[in-house]
């Protein structure tokens, strides 16, 4: 059977948590309990009896013989279940919730289960899944969850991972060289976790990642977005810019070094795609983002202001034109706010920036009506 099919299926317990191990004389598993009521619910096959402090002043003595071993929570709250086993070698595999249950959890930590092989997860509240400590963990289900950042690094025998439909912002594959598979489409994720995992997935059709939806930001004109890397195995990454349901002109944005800067207001969709990011065909690689540009309070408006800079951008100089025949100083700021530029304006003046690093740069003058304008130094 497929697992990759299996897993996006979410056919196999879209309402339990499964997983194997086998218990070393304790195993501990915390977490968060939202509302009152509800069932928890572990599922044994051994033929051994142990205990089971339940976390609530409740400590019970089990034998599971093959069947499912209840606990009903009354209060909402954090809950830390421990399963003591004398001989150490009893095994369990399924650790599943009831429906109610799994819609109630927003935080699971498996820290510890030091065998633990498969977990799935899916359709929950899950905010919060620690697995530091599972070095057998090989397989993932948590799709339909609202987890925000997954760390995998201290799982080795990792392969095959399946978390569309969450939030997540951060996911770290470190160390888990042995990946076979990946399912994260309708996350947070940015380009450099899709390039990440797509180094350690030999066969691209195994790669889902499919479109990412950042939160939406906000803007000021000249601001340099998106400080991640944006040039992948010498490849830059490429922004589709939309503005009014239209592709955005030109002139409103510039992109230096795979940096996006933008020079005009308004709302935009930005779509981000880089190929060297190689994914299944029918899910390709994107990131989507929505920005609301505004103007810096510092920033003048161009039909009043009494500069006028060109080219913007510009590589070698910078023509500034003064709106006035009395001739006034000028200062160049970098975006820490540091003078690098000085000198006297006339009523036009060209002014050598080519020794100025790739950015932007204000440029202030301090006549009658004190001006700032941005320009872009490529």
């Amino acid at each position: 059977m497929d697992l990759n099919k299996l897993l996006k299926s979410g056919i196999v317990l879209t309402i339990a948590i499964l997983f194997n191990f086998r218990l070393v004389a304790q195993e501990t598993i915390t977490f968060t309990w939202d509302t009152f009521g509800g069932k928890f619910e572990l599922y044994g096959t051994a033929n051994k009896e142990f205990t089971i402090d339940w976390g609530d002043s409740i400590i019970e003595t089990k034998t599971p013989n093959g069947g499912f071993i209840e606990h009903i929570y009354a209060t909402p709250g954090e809950y830390t279940v421990i399963i003591t086993d004398s001989t150490g070698d009893c095994l369990f595999n399924f650790f599943s919730f009831s429906e109610k249950f799994n819609f109630l959890i927003s935080r699971l930590n498996l820290t510890g289960c030091s065998v633990l092989q498969t977990l799935y997860c899916y359709n929950g509240l899950l905010e919060e899944l620690d697995l530091s400590g599972c070095p057998e963990l090989t397989t993932l289900g948590c799709a339909f969850n609202q987890i925000n950042k997954l760390d995998l690094s201290g799982c080795p025998k990792f392969e095959h991972l399946a978390c569309y439909f969450n939030h997540l912002q951060k996911l770290n594959l470190t160390g888990c060289s042995n990946l076979q598979s990946i399912i994260c489409w309708n996350n947070q994720l940015q380009l450099s976790d899709l390039f990440a995992a797509s180094l350690l997935i030999k066969d691209p059709n195994k790669r889902e990642f499919g479109k990412q939806n950042l939160s939406p930001q906000t803007a000021i004109l000249g601001e340099e977005l998106f400080s991640e890397q944006s040039v992948f195995n010498g490849i830059f990454t490429n922004y589709s810019v939309i503005k009014n349901d239209s592709p955005a002109p030109e002139s409103d944005y510039t992109v230096i070094d795979g940096k996006l800067i933008f020079n005009a207001v308004g709302k935009y969709t930005v779509t981000m795609t880089n190929d060297a990011i190689v994914s299944y065909e029918f899910s390709p690689a994107k990131v989507i983002v929505v920005i609301t540009v505004e103007k810096g309070m510092s920033i003048a408006d161009p039909k009043i202001n009494n500069l006028t800079v060109y080219p913007n951008p510009a590589t070698k100089e910078i023509h500034v034109k003064l709106n006035s025949s009395k001739p006034t100083n000028y200062s160049i700021y970098n975006t820490a706010g540091q003078s690098v530029l000085h000198g006297r304006l006339q009523e036009e003046t060209t002014i050598n920036v080519e020794s100025l690093s790739k950015g932007i740069y204000y440029i202030n003058s301090d006549g009658k009506e004190n001006t700032t304008v941005s320009f872009i130094k490529k």
